[in-house]
């Protein structure tokens, strides 16, 4: 009876242990889903590597578990769990940030061997390292450490402990291998993603930097190719690109529009006699002249050599007439210096301007530069006929019109 009663309890005690290792295993499953599912777009590694903590922590029947992390040839402790500790709350028990070197301890004959290392009973092995104080009754039990590794490339270790000797089993390593092989490719898969994101964000900024740097010289040569070097109003090439955009507005609203045509006298001699250099000074003295006389609107250029342009739009006659006189008479007054010798210049001006009529919604490109190269024309022929009578003069093209239709 008794060896029945015995063979009874060593069936129930079986049955008991069989019923506890199968609640484990389901819990080491429950565990393994549990990391498949932890989401990755943390910011932070570490912050990814305590989520594994709990996971596993939650799941495996563990006192402590703890993560290092290989660099610089060195193992470091970057994340640790047990019943109350936590990444950001360490105390003289925690091994937060303790280092190993390779080889060193079992973490690191972990490392060197490639391969886990079950340490039974941690008192009894030779190559346990105690982190915590080796006094207290801590430092005995069991220990699992697992490489982590993406094909031949190390990441670090994964280590899992319980207090009491002898207490894994081998299926639990088989458990163990297979969450550090999950933990290795979220390691893998997270620093790639941070790797590109960088790699994108450094990218992006380069890319804005050479857009910025490619944007300043683009207006820079723009405004190189739009603006005259020496006196810094604008040149031939903007005033025949803007002349028909405005005289496309006069004629949709009625508007008039007068070009103003203006060559300074005797320029020539101002150079032979008084050198480049002077000529220049009056070259820009007389453009600052012309940009004071001149309206928000008005289409200011320098045509080449002497020449200068001005397009006025929205003006009347009379207006256009007092416009001129204060150029004509500014200009006069300018006076240089050269060795002891004060000079001055003065101006002949050519006028024509669009002639009034009704609002009109026919602005063809065509019809509009066929205008504009009639009233270029108009107020070169009228400045031709300035010079022609003395220079120093304002010329109308209408005057000179009325002038040749009388005779």
């Amino acid at each position: 009876m008794s060896t029945l009663n015995s063979i009874e309890e060593k069936l129930t005690d079986a049955a008991g242990t069989i019923s506890q290792r199968f609640l484990m295993l389901v819990q080491a499953l429950s565990g393994i889903r549990g990391l498949t599912t932890l989401t990755m777009n943390k910011s932070d590694e570490l912050d990814l590597l305590e989520d594994v903590l709990a996971v596993i922590k939650d799941n495996l029947d563990v006192e402590c578990c703890s993560i290092f992390l290989l660099k610089d040839n060195k193992l470091t402790c970057v994340a640790f769990k047990n019943e109350e500790s936590h990444r950001e709350y360490s105390t003289p028990d925690t091994p937060l940030g303790h280092v190993f070197k390779i080889g060193e301890g079992i973490v690191g004959k972990a490392v060197v061997n490639k391969k886990l290392y079950h340490c039974r009973d941690c008192k009894a092995d030779e190559n346990y390292l105690a982190i915590i104080n080796p006094q207290t009754e801590n430092n005995s039990g069991s220990m699992i450490c697992m490489p982590i590794m993406i094909g031949e490339e190390l990441l670090g270790v994964l280590n899992l402990s319980h207090p009491e000797p002898y207490f894994f089993h081998q299926w639990q390593e088989h458990v163990v291998s297979i969450h550090a092989n999950i933990l290795a490719q979220m390691l893998y898969n997270h620093r790639l993603v941070k790797d590109m994101t960088t790699q994108v964000s450094n990218r992006t900024r380069e890319l804005q930097i050479s857009l910025a740097e490619t944007e300043s010289l683009k207006s820079k040569y723009k405004a190189l190719s739009i603006i005259d070097d020496l006196t810094q109003i604008n040149n031939r090439r903007y005033f025949f690109s803007e002349v028909p955009s405005a005289l496309a507005r006069s004629l949709r609203h009625g508007q008039p529009l007068s070009l103003l045509f203006i060559d300074l006298d005797h320029f020539k001699i101002i150079n032979d006699t008084y050198g480049h250099e002077n000529g220049d000074h009056v070259l820009k003295d007389v453009a600052e002249v012309l940009s004071q006389q001149s309206r928000k609107g008005d289409i200011l250029s320098r045509m080449g050599g002497e020449e200068f342009a001005l397009a006025v739009p929205n003006t009347e006659l009379e207006g256009i007439q007092n416009l001129a006189r204060r150029i004509k008479d500014a200009v006069s007054e300018l006076r240089w210096t050269y060795e002891d010798v004060t000079f001055g210049i003065t101006l002949s001006m050519g006028i024509s301007q669009l002639k009034l009529v009704a609002a009109s919604n026919h602005t063809s490109l065509n019809y509009v530069n066929d205008i504009v190269h009639v009233l270029v024309r108009e107020a070169d022929d009228a400045l031709y006929q300035s010079k022609s009578n003395g220079r120093n003069q304002i010329t109308f093209y209408h005057n000179l019109k009325e002038a040749s239709d009388n005779t």
